[in-house]
């Protein structure tokens, strides 16, 4: 084994990172499903889509994980944090996990980066956030599934669930 006392920051950084894209590879095909699941009640979304797409390259820098640079794979944990975060408060707004993704995005960027990454994943979050405001408020973005059904609704509880476990391991 490994004395920890001789690891450097960047290559403690690098091994939590390494973990971390495994866990979220795994994790992430049971939020995927969840996700899918959910056409049953609300049919096919684009952000499912999405979803896949996000998920097939996470499980593809997972794989190859040994073989990217550091910067590479914590930029692309960011930025799709982030970007699923997005994708899913336009979708859903504020009743879906877009906004839990945000804030790992935020607290990624600090752990694999520094304060200040940190600093501008909040920013870019709630300028991302009061857009999403002002659109929904002129009613440029309306959500077309009742809220009512929604809660009650076994897809969403599992999609919810999901997200929980997945961002609960971290």
């Amino acid at each position: 084994t490994i004395d920890p006392s001789t690891l450097s920051l960047d290559d403690i950084r690098e091994k939590i990172l390494n973990t971390l894209l495994v866990v979220i590879a795994t994790l992430a095909s049971l939020a995927l499903a969840a996700s899918l699941f959910r056409i049953v009640d609300m049919g096919w979304q684009y952000v499912m889509a999405f979803h896949a797409g996000a998920y097939a390259i996470a499980l593809l820098i997972a794989i190859f994980r040994r073989k990217l640079s550091y910067k590479f794979k914590a930029s692309s944990l960011v930025i799709f944090s982030f970007l699923v975060g997005c994708v899913g408060i336009v979708n859903m707004g504020i009743i879906g996990s877009g906004i839990l993704f945000m804030f790992f995005s935020v607290a990624f960027a600090t752990v694999f980066f520094d304060l200040r990454t940190g600093a501008i994943v909040i920013a870019a979050s709630f300028i991302q956030l009061i857009i999403m405001t002002f659109i929904v408020g002129q009613g440029w973005i309306s959500y077309d599934f009742d809220l009512e059904a929604t809660a009650v609704s076994v897809p969403s509880w599992i999609s919810k669930i999901s997200a929980f476990i997945l961002f609960s391991s971290f």
